[in-house]
């Protein structure tokens, strides 16, 4: 779009009338890529039975622990670094040979 005036593919670009520091806004998709609907509708964690939950946590049980930690007042970094941690599996596969070493 320049100037109020929607351009083609087609449109010579020479008779546009781009100057330097001129301001264009670009808007599309990538070429024969589309917009799609999702092929599933999507779900969010909070709308999910605990089955589901589960399923989508790669967990055998129905009880699930949540995705997050509750804030106890100033405690939201120490809990998003607890998380981060979490994740990490190198982390979790040393510890877990700590604790049998020491057993």
């Amino acid at each position: 779009m320049i100037k109020g005036k929607v351009l083609k593919d087609t449109d010579d670009m020479t008779k546009v009338g781009l100057t330097e520091g001129m301001t264009i806004m670009m808007m599309g998709t990538a070429e024969d890529k589309g917009l799609k609907e999702p092929s599933s509708a999507i779900k969010f964690f909070e709308d999910m039975t605990p089955e589901e939950k589960a399923r989508a946590l790669n967990q055998t049980l129905a009880i699930t622990v949540p995705p997050g930690l509750t804030n106890l007042g100033n405690t939201c970094y120490m809990a998003s670094t607890i998380q981060v941690l979490k994740r990490v599996n190198e982390l979790k596969v040393a510890l877990a040979s700590l604790n049998s070493q020491q057993v």
